[in-house]
């Protein structure tokens, strides 16, 4: 029962913009599972769903796989939509973001590639992206508020 609800949920979050668990809790009450909010949030974490702001502005709960725009565009609109600020500390920048986009916008910083970034780590609103030199990721933090402008 477990695998047809977590299939189930994976197409319920290609169909519908989901932003609540409580919502998916209710979609899957439809389809005729037994479900709880508690359920639903071991399925997201065990699915290792997150939530991304899609093109209408809302953060909805996705997959890494469905994130399909260019490496560029993707991050512009993750972070117009989610940023509030990025401080450098030497060759570590640090990205705030609103509230469970982090994870989003990291991986879309990953998905650049951008030049000597050794990796990030994303909490709930916390990125933190390392760089080989301080002088790399004060490039990335001007590339970035370049991009916000």
């Amino acid at each position: 029962m477990k695998n047809k609800r977590q299939v189930k949920i994976l197409e319920f979050i290609e169909q519908y913009p989901i932003q609540t668990q409580e919502e998916m809790v209710s979609l899957l009450v439809k389809e005729g599972f037994e479900a709880t909010q508690a359920t639903v949030c071991r399925d997201i974490k065990e699915l290792k769903l997150f939530k991304a702001v899609n093109k209408d502005g809302l953060s909805v709960y996705t997959t890494s796989a469905d994130i399909s725009d260019t490496s560029h565009e993707k991050l512009v609109r993750v972070l117009k939509a989610s940023f509030l600020s990025i401080n450098i500390a030497q060759n570590i920048a640090v990205i705030k973001t609103l509230p469970a986009t982090a994870p989003a916008v990291a991986s879309s910083i990953d998905s650049l590639k951008y030049k000597n970034l050794l990796g990030t780590i994303a909490g709930d609103d916390t990125i933190f992206a390392c760089f080989t030199s301080n002088e790399d990721s004060q490039s990335f933090y001007e590339y970035i508020l370049d991009e916000l402008r």
